[in-house]
């Protein structure tokens, strides 16, 4: 993409990401961010416009650090799914279950009883009963923890792109290295800064803010095809989810 002519301000320095985050919390319809790297409490920032009703759209990369991959897990939400057959299935066995181990325990007290007696065939019959239900009780609890009942999805908890550094066969792919800021489709930022909090307060930084109507048009263009068309190879929600996020039994 090129344009020209471009209404803008420039500012180098320290702070380059202030009047940003300030346009940013004041959004009234939508953020549109491209950022390589991200820190947690931005991403908390990203949430809270979410939760008002702003139409929030992220791009950025796998990052290599546990910290990365555990920013990027807070914005994934886990959905259980409940099969109905398997829970009512699972219910029936755990019935049987407990009936059995009220028989394994009468079984006990009829051997204690018998014993006393000195009923040996009694017993001996007793003993080999209750070993065979108590065999199939173990076989049965087995049965029972092998049984499906919930599955997981996970899903962004907003429009959320995550391009992979690498492909399936270890090859690196085209690096995203750019830092796009769009705000309501009327102000766009382009710079050094990432979204993160040295970026944005800390480091000594470029930032050009565009404020005319043809150039930002533009950028939302070029977000449009790096979100919709653009043929990265992306992260799996799905298959990290699983990785990164607790799934309690069934």
């Amino acid at each position: 993409m090129y344009f020209n002519n471009a209404q803008c301000d420039v500012y180098i320095g320290w702070g380059a990401g202030k009047k940003l985050m300030s346009e940013m919390a004041s959004a009234r319809t939508s953020v549109r961010i491209v950022s390589p790297f991200l820190s947690e409490h931005l991403i908390g920032g990203l949430e809270e416009l979410h939760e008002r009703g702003i139409q929030v759209e992220l791009i950025t990369v796998e990052g290599n650090s546990h910290r990365e991959h555990e920013t990027l897990a807070a914005l994934l939400q886990q959905h259980v799914h409940v099969d109905g057959i398997a829970r009512n299935r699972s219910k029936r066995m755990r019935m049987t279950l407990h009936m059995g181990y009220a028989f394994v325990g009468l079984g006990m007290v009829c051997y204690w009883y018998f014993l006393s007696q000195q009923l040996v065939v009694a017993m001996l019959y007793l003993l080999a009963g209750t070993g065979i239900l108590g065999l199939s009780l173990v076989l049965l609890r087995k049965a029972i923890r092998n049984i499906r009942i919930y599955s997981y999805s996970y899903a962004s908890k907003f429009p959320l792109k995550v391009i992979r550094n690498y492909n399936d066969h270890g090859q690196r792919t085209t690096y995203l290295h750019s830092k796009i800021y769009i705000i309501d489709d009327q102000i766009a930022y382009l710079g050094s800064l990432n979204f993160t909090y040295s970026g944005t307060e800390n480091n000594y930084e470029t930032r050009v803010r565009i404020t005319d109507d043809h150039s930002v048009a533009k950028m939302v263009e070029e977000f449009r095809y790096l979100m919709d068309e653009a043929r990265f190879p992306e992260l799996d929600f799905n298959d990290w989810g699983k990785q990164r996020i607790q799934e309690p039994l069934n």
